[in-house]
């Protein structure tokens, strides 16, 4: 069982959708999660309080893996976010454990998929740029955004292979999670809506 940690209160749901989804796609839907632990992001980058929740995912019954996911918000997902890497695998203590950090946030990739989502056309600029993409989603699409509602419902519905295509942290979330079922010897198959993962 990969036990899951994250940020916020719409990823509760939306993350063990999205990874249900992936998992499928990876020719392993047998994947079991458990229920998302959630903590806020300023508890994710203090070494005692990301320490306490990899303790807590640990001790869930049958964890054999932990997935970490929250927004990168204005952090540097490719230099600021080393350390974090780094203090992660020093505090799982062998346990096999992803981190991802969703630049800039996790609706950052619903813009990458937005068609398949209701907008008439693509996002017209990298997605993982913009800031403030849930308010970006209820322009384009003309809702309101209630990310304990929309999050799990558009995950469900993303376009995994525009969102590939169009987002660098998409990207690193899919290589991130293959690695872990591959850790898991779960033998996933290295491709994703026909692309060949490198």
């Amino acid at each position: 069982m990969i036990q899951l940690i994250v940020e916020g209160a719409g990823e509760v749901e939306a993350v063990p959708v999205l990874l249900r989804r992936l998992a499928a796609e990876f020719g392993v839907p047998q994947t079991q999660f458990g229920r998302p632990i959630r903590r806020a992001r300023s508890q994710l980058v203090l070494r005692q309080d990301l320490d306490h929740a990899l303790t807590l995912a640990r001790l869930q019954r049958n964890c054999e893996a932990v997935f970490i996911l929250f927004d990168a918000d204005d952090l540097c997902p490719k230099t600021q976010a080393n350390p974090i890497r780094d203090l992660v695998r020093e505090l799982a203590r062998g346990l096999p454990t992803s981190l991802v950090i969703a630049n800039r946030e996790y609706e950052a990739w619903f813009l990458a998929s937005q068609e398949t989502l209701g907008a008439s056309r693509p996002y017209p600029i990298d997605p993982d740029l913009k800031r403030g993409a849930k308010e970006e989603l209820e322009r384009r699409l003309d809702i309101y955004y209630d990310e304990r509602v929309d999050q799990p419902k558009f995950s469900a519905k993303l376009d995994f292979r525009l969102a590939y295509e169009r987002s660098r942290s998409f990207r690193k979330l899919v290589k991130e999670f293959y690695r872990l079922l591959q850790s898991l010897g779960l033998n996933p198959m290295p491709n994703l809506c026909g692309i060949r993962l490198a």
